[in-house]
């Protein structure tokens, strides 16, 4: 029965293991997180959405992690729960990121945001693109070497981050109206978030061998 145990034990923290190790887990609890923090933003001044997926003018969708909607502006949030030490500047298609000895391609992440923000710009079609702006979110112990004039931090800084911005940008009738048109039209059909999925992993793929 010991002998039984300890091999049930041994399973289980190699299972364990590997599932935590996985980076789609490692993405997911990073935005979850990410959701603790803004939950915490006052409601009667901000509103957010997560884990959003809208459709281009084109017909391709685009996924956005966090979206925050405030008077103040509108902020496109990315997430990224790298770990070791990431290198890069904005100007610089790619970035490294070196984990003891090895190093890792990555696709600049600040670019892949853009993306994103262009894309909510597309969608909304209301007169705020001078409204929207995006923000790049890392684990707080990753190691940061970036060169950047768009907005790079970390999670604990996130709150303070957004909350430091007062100037009136949206009207309330502009909050509403945003926030409105998102949740209309956010898609959720697990077929097509999929084939998002998909697409999007090829694309990586083809990006780490240009």
């Amino acid at each position: 029965m010991e002998l039984i145990g300890f091999v049930f034990l041994v399973v289980a923290a190699v299972v364990l293991r590997f599932i935590t190790s996985n980076p789609a887990f490692i993405g997911a609890a990073a935005e979850k997180r990410v959701q603790r923090i803004l939950s915490s933003l006052p409601s009667n001044e901000y509103s957010v959405f997560h884990d959003i997926m809208i459709r281009r003018p084109d017909g391709n969708t685009t996924q956005i992690d966090h979206i925050i909607i405030s008077r103040f502006g509108i902020w496109v949030c990315e997430t990224k729960n790298y770990h070791g030490h990431i290198y890069g500047k904005q100007s610089e298609k790619y970035w490294t990121q070196r984990i003891g000895r090895q190093r890792h391609r990555l696709y600049n992440p600040i670019w892949q945001n853009r993306g994103h923000v262009s894309a909510l710009q597309e969608f909304l079609g209301y007169n705020v693109p001078d409204a929207i702006y995006g923000v790049l979110v890392f684990g707080d112990r990753v190691g940061l070497t970036i060169q950047s004039e768009e907005p790079v931090i970390r999670m604990r800084q996130l709150k303070r981050f957004i909350t430091q911005f007062r100037a009136p940008k949206l009207s309330l009738f502009d909050m509403a109206a945003v926030a409105d048109q998102i949740r209309r039209n956010n898609i959720t059909d697990k077929a097509e978030r999929a084939l998002h999925v998909k697409r999007v992993s090829g694309k990586k793929r083809a990006r780490l061998w240009q």
